[in-house]
């Protein structure tokens, strides 16, 4: 039934194995014996707990899906093309690793690829410049910047900079009159 929720011993072994390969936020066939009759049905695994110390699971969401109806799930983002990509010295820096979409649950995506092989220093590709297939719609804001490439210099120049405004703090900054 809808909303109810259900405490389920499972095999660990069996699940660090599915948490390892990351099925968190994928679809997986869950099988359990209620009372004399084994049921079957599709779930999303939703959240994992780990024990902090041993790193054992402690506990696991599922979430029971309907076929028919759209989920909401993170999928993580992949980078491809760098090999492929000019060499103008620019480095390619990854914003976003992960997208919030929506979709029925057969259409969950083991991840989403970006190819960063047309990318030019200073250009980047936001989460609206995606190219995904029809049945998936993104949640993530369109204006996100999911990778870009920056130059070497600019990099290090741009962290150089937020650490001295950090330890500047708003500090005595007068004019010269």
């Amino acid at each position: 039934g809808r909303g109810e929720n259900r405490l389920l011993k499972v095999e660990a072994r069996a699940l660090n194995r599915l948490v390892h390969e990351g099925a968190v936020g994928h679809l997986v066939d869950l099988s359990y014996t209620r009372g004399e009759k084994k049921q079957t049905r599709p779930v999303l695994i939703k959240e994992i707990q780990r024990d902090p110390v041993r790193g054992h699971l402690l506990h696991v969401d599922f979430h029971a899906v309907a076929m028919d109806e759209p989920v909401t799930t993170m999928v993580p983002v992949v980078l491809t093309g760098e090999g492929r990509r000019v060499s103008d010295g620019g480095i390619i820096q990854h914003g976003i690793r992960e997208l919030e979409i929506s979709c029925l649950p057969v259409h969950i995506p083991e991840h989403i690829e970006v190819d960063v092989s047309g990318l030019k220093l200073g250009e980047s590709l936001k989460v609206g410049d995606l190219k995904v297939s029809k049945e998936i719609q993104i949640l993530t804001p369109p204006e996100d910047v999911v990778v870009s490439v920056v130059a070497p210099a600019k990099a290090g120049e741009a962290e150089a900079l937020a650490e001295e405004a950090a330890e500047a703090g708003g500090g005595e900054a007068k004019a010269e009159e």
